[in-house]
């Protein structure tokens, strides 16, 4: 069977893109990839997502599956370590990573180049889907997520910390996945996980003078049975 790497953001598209795999049996799943840069706080997030490492950690222990991270402080920190992180997947036969893009054909293709140039393959497993549709079977399937990041071009920031359903967004002219930034999630129940994550919301902080916030999330205390 042919393994893979989930590349992992800790919200909706990525956990169902992972979900698909899990659930058709076509690859093995031996990793999720995050990549992280370090903030002016001192922690690590997920790029625009802005979920603290350490979530996503607990998200990959829920799992039970190897996480990978790369943490980057420059464009040239970035092209070395995902040099050496590719380089380390060929070695252990693993020649595709799957990502949640929908619809975005540019993203798209500078994944696909990017890996075959080093003789590997990006997977899309969710790749055309109506943005509606996804949502209802992200519900359907049991995953739960909440809004952490919104641009307030579009959203208001009343909406950090809301649960993410088909009947909020739809109410709001955006993509419905937020394909173009619009907000972004993080997944605290899914069916792969073995109990919810249990969290908690802090405060909420603005990133850049164009409008974007995040909401600050930490873990609560709970054990992983």
């Amino acid at each position: 069977m042919k393994k893979v790497i989930v590349s992992w953001s800790g919200g909706k598209d990525s956990a169902l893109a992972y979900y698909r795999i899990y659930s058709n049996g076509l690859y093995e799943i031996v990793g999720l990839l995050t990549i992280v840069f370090k903030h002016d706080d001192g922690k690590y997030y997920i790029g625009m997502h802005m979920i603290d490492i350490e979530l996503i950690k607990l998200q990959a222990e829920l799992m039970g599956v190897e996480l990978f991270i790369i943490e980057y402080s420059s464009q040239d920190s970035y092209n070395h370590k995902m040099h050496e992180f590719l380089t380390y997947c060929k070695s252990q036969s693993i020649l595709n990573i799957a990502f949640g893009d929908i619809h975005l054909q540019d993203l798209r293709k500078s994944r696909e180049n990017n890996l075959a140039a080093v003789g590997m393959n990006a997977v899309f497993p969710i790749w055309g889907d109506k943005a509606q549709d996804v949502l209802i079977e992200f519900t359907k399937n049991g995953f739960r997520a909440i809004i952490v990041n919104v641009d307030t071009k579009y959203i208001n920031k009343s909406v950090l910390g809301s649960q993410l359903t088909l009947d909020l967004v739809s109410l709001l002219d955006i993509d419905l996945c937020g394909e173009n930034g619009e907000y972004h999630s993080l997944v605290y129940d899914a069916p792969m996980f073995k109990q919810p994550l249990a969290f908690q919301l802090t405060e909420t902080i603005r990133i850049d003078a164009q409008g974007r916030y995040f909401s600050i999330i930490s873990q609560a205390n709970a054990e992983i049975a």
